[in-house]
């Protein structure tokens, strides 16, 4: 079974599995009502309109069904799609139906002649705003009336639901604010994430079960930061009263008062000195996504994406990302550009500077290496004159 859906009333359930249906089924009796066939395709996306009366289908094949959930007839197909449908959803009015494919394009749909109205890019998984003025695709917001986008949150292909108010969304098991597109929390767990009817709760899932979360959360902080209390006694202050806030292993103290130090870094100073916006502080962010590289990669690229990176960074902004992602530009942080951002020229007199001490040792061994080739070649060219002299 690929998906589940619950009718406006929560009586029935529908769901959509790899025998080539999808079903109909009484919450109460668990009885079988009815099933829709899609001949030789899996059924991996299910949803019910607004009022009940239809449901609708995306399979394997590309294809999208609209169908009588009262007598099971076919009343519209949707073709245009060349992967896999992934999700399905209604307009809050019915009129319009949304499809998003396993190649990241995602198609809006005249539900009553089956026409296609426009196409969006980044489209695995997709959702409508509960007033019908927004559109959620994998990682970005569009307006629905336009295809303007709205925000780009990152390119993870995970599913995605707004809140049932319509104040917050869930994607990358975040939850994020509709109007200042801010996380909110990060919610354990990796797998599929879904809130109750009321918005008061939130289910999220992962290869250990499920984790059901309460309403009332606390903010967005990234994990590590600001734990524990104390005189921050580091290296610089702060600039601006209340401001510095270090990423680094830094203490320090603004002029609004001593700030204590947590794990990952309190207020004050971090690594990059205090330098305020500009190169350095470009290098302390990337030396920072860098030392965590590994630990917040949560889809084994290798690479991070503007979400990851934020895990790491909840104050990282997509211009600041962009800014790193200069080698590629395709949305992934790689090492490599990583360390390119990161990198400290060398210092005057001296002939390693390293913000990663862990790569010092090889460039001392490609150092002597190199003067070893050049002490060689001097000793070859001196013994050739000398044998060209005496011919």
């Amino acid at each position: 079974m690929f998906s589940v859906a619950f009718s406006p009333g929560g009586s029935q359930v529908l769901t959509g599995s790899d025998d080539n249906t999808a079903r109909l089924w009484d919450v109460t009796s668990g009885d079988e009502l009815r099933s829709f066939t899609v001949p030789s395709q899996i059924v991996y996306a299910v949803a019910f309109s607004p009022d009940g009366t239809q449901v609708l289908t995306g399979s394997s094949s590309g294809t999208a069904k609209l169908w009588d959930a009262e007598t099971g007839a076919e009343i519209q197909t949707f073709v245009g799609h060349t992967d896999a449908i992934l999700s399905v959803a209604f307009s809050p009015n019915g009129k319009q139906v949304l499809t998003g494919d396993s190649g990241g394009t995602a198609k809006l749909w005249d539900a009553e002649i089956g026409a296609e109205i426009r196409s969006f890019a980044r489209g695995g998984y997709v959702a409508f705003s509960p007033d019908g003025t927004l559109i959620l695709t994998s990682g970005v917001l569009w307006e629905a009336d336009t295809g303007t986008q709205v925000s780009f949150f990152g390119p993870t292909d995970t599913d995605v639901e707004f809140s049932p108010d319509g104040s917050s969304f869930l994607y990358a098991s975040i939850l994020w604010d509709i109007d200042t597109h801010d996380p909110i929390y990060k919610f354990s767990g990796s797998g599929p994430a879904t809130f109750s009817p009321d918005g008061t709760q939130v289910l999220t899932s992962s290869r250990g079960g499920v984790l059901l979360f309460s309403s009332g959360l606390p903010p967005y902080t990234g994990e590590g930061e600001g734990e524990g209390e104390g005189e921050g006694e580091g290296e610089g202050e702060g600039e601006g009263e209340g401001e510095g806030e270090g990423e680094g292993e830094g203490e320090g103290e603004g002029e609004g008062g001593s700030e204590g130090e947590g794990e990952g870094g309190g207020e004050g100073e971090g690594e990059g000195g205090g330098e305020g916006e500009g190169e350095g502080e470009l290098q302390a962010t990337a030396q920072t996504l860098l030392d965590n590289l590994e630990s917040a990669d949560n889809d084994g690229s290798d690479t991070l994406n503007f979400t990851e990176a934020r895990s790491v960074l909840p104050g990282l902004t997509q211009a600041e990302f962009n800014a790193l992602d200069t080698i590629t530009v395709d949305g992934e942080l790689t090492q490599a550009e990583l360390e390119a951002a990161g990198a400290i020229p060398p210092a005057k007199g001296g002939c390693f500077a390293h913000t990663q001490p862990g790569k010092a040792l090889a460039d001392i061994k490609n150092y002597f290496g190199d003067l070893f080739l050049l002490g060689l070649l001097a000793l070859v060219f001196v013994a050739w004159r000398g044998f060209a002299g005496k011919t």
